[in-house]
């Protein structure tokens, strides 16, 4: 959006002229036992979350040092886990975040409603934590946003705890130049610092990946150093209320497949660093395993509906 071009004066908000008691809003075709499932999930998202979390937490503080921790060093670890935990459900949701309202509708979309609202009139300042907390939830599709309104046609992504080839850059850019109808996906070429669980795990998500799209051509459904072009991404994750954590790079090549984006896949050395290298993996094997397979799950009633569709098209490209 132009904020320049639409920094006049700011039209009459139509809440000064709402009544005393504006009508109540309830989801169209929504009946009881629907809003009890939908409650039910969210508590099971929320509360799974927060309770996973503290005890990976508690695990990785007591075994950092290699030594077998006091009745001090126990207490101090519960004690922190504890206040930081409280802190942030406290200040950080409940203080700041379901203070953030979008005419009733709340989440990382609905701050993102109010920033780009917000830019239409000039007023930044004012919603500086509004903008702050929306791209943190959703930094990736606020950002494709923001470049494909500023004319930009592609983006590279990457993981920033080089992991991914910097190096690689160039030829990446060169092969979505070449071909930019088509998405630039890493084929990850792993040494001995790759473990073991994580290189023949990945190949359960490959095989459905590639199931789903009929066998287009995603060598690796996981590998985050990709180029996409903008435009059909942006398209597909406003219409997704997932594809914000450890999904994305799935989902995202393979709705781009559905959507007739060829992929090009890249061999790209990979490097998994050690603690002592200062290595952090945020990766949790019950919270994201849960996370693929949903998505996945999704993934495939989808495929099912498009199948007649991505047949034609293989059957058509020979």
């Amino acid at each position: 959006m132009d904020a320049a071009s639409k920094a006049g004066s700011e039209p009459q908000s139509p809440k000064n002229s709402a009544p005393d008691h504006p009508p109540e809003h309830k989801a169209e075709g929504a009946g009881p036992h629907a809003q009890s499932f939908l409650a039910l999930t969210a508590l099971g998202v929320v509360f799974g979350d927060i309770g996973t979390s503290p005890l990976y937490t508690f695990s990785t503080a007591l075994t950092a040092t290699g030594q077998a921790p006091g009745p001090t060093q126990v207490l101090g670890i519960v004690s922190l886990t504890f206040w930081a935990l409280m802190l942030i459900i406290s200040v950080k949701y409940v203080g700041l975040v379901l203070r953030a309202d979008n005419d009733g509708e709340g989440g990382i979309l609905a701050l993102l409603s109010l920033v780009e609202h917000r830019d239409a009139t000039g007023q930044r300042a004012k919603f500086s934590i509004v903008i702050l907390l929306g791209v943190i939830g959703a930094a990736l599709l606020y950002g494709m946003r923001r470049a494909l309104h500023e004319g930009f046609s592609h983006a590279l992504t990457m993981d920033s705890d080089g992991q991914h080839p910097g190096e690689m850059i160039p030829a990446f850019m060169a092969a979505s130049q070449a071909a930019p109808g088509s998405m630039v996906l890493g084929e990850p070429q792993f040494d001995a610092s790759a473990p073991s669980l994580r290189v023949k795990g990945r190949r359960i998500s490959n095989w459905w990946a590639n199931l789903e799209t009929l066998w287009t051509g995603v060598h690796d459904s996981l590998y985050g150093f990709r180029v996409y072009p903008i435009a059909p991404l942006v398209a597909i994750m406003n219409r997704q209320l997932w594809m914000r954590r450890f999904d994305f790079d799935v989902e995202a090549a393979v709705r781009l497949c559905w959507r007739g984006v060829r992929p090009i896949n890249m061999p790209a050395p990979v490097r998994y660093f050690r603690v002592d290298e200062g290595g952090v993996s945020h990766f949790r094997y019950v919270r994201d395993n849960a996370l693929l397979s949903w998505m996945h799950l999704r993934l495939l009633a989808g495929f099912v509906l498009r199948l007649p569709l991505l047949a034609s098209r293989r059957w058509r490209s020979g």
